[in-house]
């Protein structure tokens, strides 16, 4: 029977879940998707392999979860500069915030994990819990592009993503990344003013 280094039972499991999800996210970093491995994961959090099974049924299963915990940072620190932005701040800032959010996680390391999952396939069951936590990530920027007169706003938000995508490609974690993140701020707010009607180009 394994020690119990945790107060109760309960904080231990806790505690172990926590290792592995760690574990999980350091070979999503450093070796890519492929190398999350159930042998892999356990090695690394210096657990058996018959231990990560207690806690994930697959790898996709734990790779979803790192995915789905950088979905909910992501997701809080928009939410919290969206709150603090002015009240008069209109829709083209809020496009805006929202790449500088996501840019702002790339440089610090976080989002470059979402990036990951363009270039892997995971089971559909995954990839459809992942896509409903991306598409509450992305629900204030879908609501501005809709409020602007954007007629296709899944278009748009594909636009949007594909540019924070490439942008996120061109930096790594800890990097100054100001100028980059500016530059594709820009860029993502231009190219919605030219997809907005005339009278929606303010």
């Amino acid at each position: 029977m394994p020690r119990i280094t945790a107060p109760t039972v309960a904080e231990h499991r806790d505690q172990r879940r926590a290792d592995l999800v760690a574990a999980g996210q350091e070979l999503l970093v450093t070796e890519g998707p492929d190398a999350v491995t159930m042998t892999a994961v356990a090695a690394r959090a210096g657990l058996s392999r018959t231990a990560v099974y207690e806690y994930f049924t697959s790898a996709d299963e734990l790779v979803a979860v790192v995915l789905g915990d950088q979905m909910v940072l992501w997701q809080e620190a928009l939410r919290q500069r969206l709150h603090a932005a002015p009240t008069e701040t209109g829709d083209l800032d809020t496009v805006r915030i929202y790449v500088e959010v996501a840019m702002g996680l790339v440089a610090d390391g976080h989002h470059s994990l979402l990036v990951l999952l363009t270039m892997h396939t995971l089971a559909e069951d995954v990839r459809h819990r992942l896509s409903e936590a991306h598409a509450a990530v992305a629900a204030p920027v879908g609501e501005a592009l809709a409020q602007i007169g954007i007629r296709d706003v899944d278009q748009a938000t594909n636009y949007v993503h594909a540019a924070i995508e490439a942008a996120a490609r061109r930096i790594a974690p800890g990097q100054d990344a100001h100028a980059e993140i500016a530059a594709v701020a820009a860029f993502t707010v231009a190219g919605v003013r030219a997809l907005a009607p005339t009278s929606s180009q303010s």
